[in-house]
């Protein structure tokens, strides 16, 4: 148990990026959530292509991110958050590495969607990777809403989570999580890419289907996409080809967060969701809600985004509702923050789940130990 008196490693492991750090760090190490394999044989000694930043099989970190078109790049979480252990477990390690944290040495806190349709089967699977093979000594499991709270400085909100493999909502009053009360959906900043492939595809005749390509799309849509685009916006490929695109084609995309059945899916646009979460909450506490929307994850960064679902909550909602949304500046690594604050607290120590915990109770152990 002395090595419950080191510091805790944190990682949280997205679908776009993974952030890691020893808690109490003042920054993560950020990362993309990439796992390379060479797609071409080497015919020449030497080459550019490091080979120190490998997991097994994969390549991954500023090696695939330096040199994605020679790499068929995978990604550990789909769009609707189903998790590849396999993979997952691969940047668990890496982020290791990069924090120089010996596997097995220090607690880990891991975050977690908690929408996310597998969720309980994810933790159960991973739990017994990390403490039977990994022996780690001490393991937690955290929400990625709560987390954000924490790093606003906060103890009652409604969180809106818009990250690239799941969209979603969760509630805390007063430190208490309100498990009942969160919706999501998976209409996401993946899918966002996804539409900004079609329509570079229709509008610039630009054909982005490689898994290297996919990620030139989505850098595209992070600097240009936007909901307030008046006039044409010029991109420049790696190649040094110029592609513009109009004010309509740089908005397109990010209207099926607020629509998915432009997207043919029968889910609720991302403003709903947030209004369904908080219909879920007691009544006599849903005003503060209303009133402390918190915006969180990277596709939440897109120009326009947090206006227009302040526009279209004020429509769904009656004409009395107060009704505010945060945009903090921690937005893309508040979940990491969060996680830094809350494991460096001496009174979260009681709240780890040890190795002698999980051999004597198993999946028991980590079903009970959750913030949300």
């Amino acid at each position: 148990m002395s090595s419950l008196y080191l510091q805790p490693l944190v990682v949280d492991l997205g679908r776009s990026s993974c952030q890691s750090g020893l808690a109490g760090s003042p920054s993560p190490h950020t990362s993309p959530s990439l796992l390379g394999t060479l797609k071409h044989p080497r015919v020449m000694a030497g080459g550019s292509i490091p080979t120190d930043e490998t997991i097994g099989t994969w390549h991954t970190g500023k090696t695939v991110s330096s040199h994605p078109g020679a790499f068929v790049l995978e990604k550990p979480i789909s769009i609707g958050g189903d998790v590849d252990i396999e993979k997952y477990v691969a940047l668990l390690q890496y982020s290791h590495q990069v924090n120089s944290c010996a596997v097995g040495s220090h607690p880990v806190m891991v975050t977690e969607n908690s929408t996310s349709c597998h969720l309980m089967r994810t933790r159960a699977r991973l739990s017994q990777i990390l403490f039977e093979e990994y022996q780690v000594p001490a393991l937690f499991f955290s929400s990625t809403s709560v987390l954000s709270l924490y790093s606003c400085g906060v103890t009652t909100g409604s969180v809106l989570m818009l990250g690239d493999s799941l969209t979603e909502c969760c509630n805390v009053y007063q430190g208490l999580g309100l498990p009942h009360s969160t919706s999501g959906n998976t209409v996401s900043g993946g899918r966002v890419t996804e539409e900004m492939i079609k329509t570079v595809k229709i509008e610039a005749g630009v054909n982005l289907n490689t898994s290297a390509e996919y990620e030139i799309a989505q850098r595209w849509k992070e600097e240009c996409c936007s909901l307030t685009a008046t006039g044409e916006r010029e991109y420049k490929l790696p190649d040094g080809t110029a592609v513009s695109l109009g004010a309509k084609s740089l908005q397109g995309p990010l209207e099926c967060l607020f629509d998915p059945s432009l997207l043919g899916l029968e889910e609720q646009g991302c403003h709903k969701v947030v209004k369904e979460a908080i219909k879920k909450c007691d009544i006599d506490i849903r005003s503060k809600m209303w009133e402390n929307i918190y915006l969180m994850g990277g596709t939440s960064g897109s120009v326009g985004v947090g206006e227009r679902i302040l526009k279209e909550l004020r429509k769904e909602c009656p004409p009395h509702t107060r009704i505010r949304i945060t945009k903090p500046n921690s937005r893309v690594d508040g979940v990491w923050v969060g996680g830094s604050i809350l494991a460096s607290l001496s009174a979260f120590k009681g709240m780890w789940v040890d190795r002698e915990e999980w051999t004597e109770k198993g999946e028991e152990s980590v079903r009970r130990r959750m913030l949300i």
